[in-house]
């Protein structure tokens, strides 16, 4: 009867596939075959029983340690154990025990990488590969990522090349963006290859616009700042009309205040009323930005000035009113609908002796603009270099046992980095983010943005800075006689520099 059985042409048809199901360790195409068999095939009682146990003996045969599931099991064990000599010997036998094992390869590929041995390590992957497994693509992207790290990242591309028609997945999707993504940063960091990182960038956006928004805006905020990296490259080589090109790029792809802000930068070195213009777009984007708020009112300033030096006195009155307007604005939305004000006394850059090394710090006072009593009040202090976080430091100011009144200020403030950075190049830039918490406003609330570039000469006073407000500076130059000879270049300080 068992022969009779298993001589049975569909008995051994079905078989056959098990056997090789078995051997891969496939047990949900095991589970698949049975029913379909069972289904199509009206078997007696005993048929069934024979094949029910025959298949018992295979799941058995293969479930032992010499099985493939069984090897790789104790191959994986032995890579967390750290056992590199024996994971190594483990996989190697699977690979010539099972040399369609998709698993086996990949894994002693990964071996193979952890002991050094990259040739051999790659063969592995690229056998992997070729297996065309079905939902898993580590080989792909890990044999791509030991061409990264040879910087050759034109053969990783090959590499992953065949996955573009195969993504349907999402997270197939997110893994090839990815790896355009840090294609692009890669090339970013290298001399005259910005235009280069833009376009890969926007390849990766094209995959991530299938799988995840998040990073498609984020992509495109690197994007940007790419561009004002170029536009500042040319600026420091004094080619300000393509800078300025540059920038109206970037503004078609995305705009941005920032890049409206940067532009303006440009423009106010030829052209003050474009100047102003992208400025006044800049504050209605963003009309509670203190660095933007305190550049448009110094350019109505320079259009003043410009207006007197041409004999253009009521034009340079016009301007004067419109920056006496912006300054109260500035005031009120900036300043006293906070609970507190921070008064900058100055910047300082200790140079570190023997070392082309500075240690930036600044220096302030705080005053309690609220009419309540404040008995917890902290500070953090954020350095940024080039627009990039380099480091941050906090400090208690107010607490229980020294309570900060209404209208009370505090003693000077001193905040240095705790990373010191390399001494600031001419077309560098530093930024300090001054930020408050308090149990009145809770949380972390930006108060204070000072951009600022190199001063060595600028040090942090131990008292209290003579400074005149921006409305003072202006209420003298109205009152000053508009003599064209007489009229002096007015130096009107920056707000972001100055006593609230």
């Amino acid at each position: 009867m068992k022969d009779k059985i298993l001589n049975n042409k569909y008995v051994k048809k079905v078989l056959d596939k098990l056997q090789i199901y078995i051997g891969k360790a496939k047990f949900d195409q095991i589970k698949y075959i049975i029913e379909t068999f069972l289904n199509k095939y009206e078997l007696h009682l005993l048929t069934l029983a024979m094949l029910t146990v025959i298949v018992v003996i295979l799941v058995s045969f293969y479930s032992e340690p010499e099985s493939l599931a069984g090897m790789l099991k104790k191959g994986n064990k032995y890579i967390e154990e750290g056992n590199n000599v024996k994971a190594l010997k483990v996989y190697t036998k699977i690979t010539r025990k099972f040399p369609e094992s998709y698993e086996g390869h990949l894994q002693l590929a990964r071996v193979y990488k952890q002991i050094k041995e990259k040739d051999r390590a790659k063969i592995e992957y690229y056998r992997a590969t070729k297996l065309n497994y079905l939902f898993n693509y580590d080989a792909y992207f890990e044999l791509a990522q030991m061409y990264i790290e040879e910087d050759n990242y034109e053969f990783a591309e090959e590499i992953i090349k065949p996955l573009k028609k195969k993504a349907n997945l999402k997270t197939l999707k997110k893994r090839i963006g990815g790896f355009y993504y840090n294609w692009g940063n890669h090339l970013s960091n290298k001399l005259n290859q910005k235009s280069k990182a833009i376009r890969k960038y926007k390849t990766a956006i094209e995959f991530y616009k299938q799988c995840d928004k998040e990073l498609v805006e984020h992509t495109e905020e690197t994007i940007v700042d790419t561009y004002i990296d170029i536009a500042n490259n040319y600026t420091v080589h004094k080619q300000t009309q393509d800078a300025v090109k540059i920038l109206e790029i970037a503004l078609k792809y995305r705009e941005t205040a920032n890049i409206r802000y940067e532009l303006s930068q440009l423009y106010k070195t030829f052209d003050l009323k474009k100047a102003a213009e992208e400025l006044k777009k800049t504050i209605y984007m963003e009309p509670e930005n203190e660095r933007f708020l305190a550049a448009y009112i110094n350019i109505l300033i320079a259009q003043a000035e410009e207006a007197i030096n041409k004999q253009q006195f009521k034009k340079a009155k016009l301007f004067y009113e419109s920056a006496k307007k912006y300054k109260e604005k500035y005031q009120f939305e900036i300043v006293k609908k906070r609970l507190f004000v921070i008064n900058i006394l100055g910047i300082k850059y200790n140079e570190l002796p023997k070392s082309d090394e500075i240690v930036p710090g600044i220096s302030f006072k705080i005053t309690n603009n609220s009419s309540k009593l404040v008995n917890k009040l902290e500070t953090k202090v954020i350095f940024l270099k080039n627009g990039k976080y380099y480091s941050s430091t906090t400090k208690q100011i107010v607490d229980s046992k020294s309570l900060l009144k209404p209208d009370e200020t505090t003693e000077e403030i001193i905040v240095f980095s705790p990373n010191p950075m390399k001494k600031l190049k001419s077309h560098e830039k530093l930024q300090i983010k001054v930020f408050l918490s308090n149990q009145l406003a809770g949380g972390w609330n930006l108060y204070r943005v000072i951009d600022l570039k190199k001063d060595v000469n600028q040090d942090i006073k131990s008292k209290k800075q003579e400074s005149t407000t921006l409305s003072s500076n202006l209420n003298k130059k109205n009152a000053r006689n508009h003599s064209v000879k007489n009229q002096k270049k007015h130096n009107i300080p920056n707000t972001q520099y100055k006593k609230d």
